[in-house]
């Protein structure tokens, strides 16, 4: 008996030893930005766990921290997440849409896309939250959105999923239980998903998700496109098959 228990947890620790290996060998295989953007999420996963008042007061985006002056809040919680699920949704998207964008149009595209959806992201909610409560001073429920938090890379991965959409607009993936379809179609329900649900969260309850943060990661991505389509640095940026794919005038969404 104690034998066959030396012999299982001999075989455990070899499988976890494999296991380690080959996810530090995959990691070592992304470009070096995604590895940035990965370490920056699960460290920040880390001391959300550990130091989650500090973390709300300085790494998410709120009316509150907005009020307090804390504006750096808001560009830094695009990395934060309180929960591991939403932690593996994201980075799932960021390693299938992110990958394939950073690999065809570079590091600096890349880069470029995560800081300006970063900003804009980050203070875009602000700025809508900030109004609803001023149009509306007398909404108790939309009173409460001073106290509401934003946080999670979903709107830098919006951005990423509009210029894969441009890429490869007819890669087949499938949503949920659905057949597979065109990824065209998937950003197309994500997009009216988003739009439905601004306005259930407005007029009806609040959904749990930041929609707004979603759709100005979609208008962040729309002006990277602006800028490598229109503007003689972005035309040197990117190879001219890749300009051609996501400079389609029938892709100005």
């Amino acid at each position: 008996g104690s034998e066959m228990c030396i012999r299982d947890s001999n075989l455990s620790l070899d499988y976890v030893k494999q296991l380690l290996h080959n996810l530090q060998r995959d990691f070592q295989m992304l470009p070096s930005p995604i590895q940035v953007c990965l370490f920056l999420n699960i460290y920040f996963f880390v001391l959300w766990t550990f130091l989650p008042q500090f973390m709300m007061d300085n790494s998410s985006s709120s009316l509150k921290n907005m009020h307090s002056k804390r504006f750096w809040s808001s560009l830094l919680s695009n990395f934060s997440h309180q929960s591991l699920l939403h932690l593996l949704s994201n980075m799932s998207f960021l390693l299938t849409l992110g990958k394939p964008v950073c690999v065809q149009l570079g590091n600096t595209v890349f880069i470029y896309t995560v800081l300006l959806s970063s900003f804009v992201c980050g203070y875009a909610p602000m700025i809508y939250e900030g109004l609803l409560v001023r149009l509306n001073p007398n909404s108790k429920r939309h009173q409460t959105r001073v106290n509401r938090m934003h946080i999670g890379f979903s709107g830098i991965n919006m951005a990423l999923a509009y210029l894969y959409m441009l890429l490869k607009p007819n890669e087949m993936f499938v949503l949920g239980y659905s057949d597979p379809m065109p990824f065209r179609t998937v950003f197309s329900v994500i997009l009216w998903s988003d739009l439905a649900g601004l306005i259930i969260d407005n007029l009806l309850f609040s959904t749990g998700i930041s929609h707004i943060g979603h759709l100005s990661g979609l208008l962040s991505g729309m002006g990277v496109r602006r800028v490598l389509c229109f503007t003689k640095w972005g035309n040197k940026l990117i190879n001219w098959r890749y300009r051609a794919k996501i400079c389609r005038p029938r892709d100005l969404f």
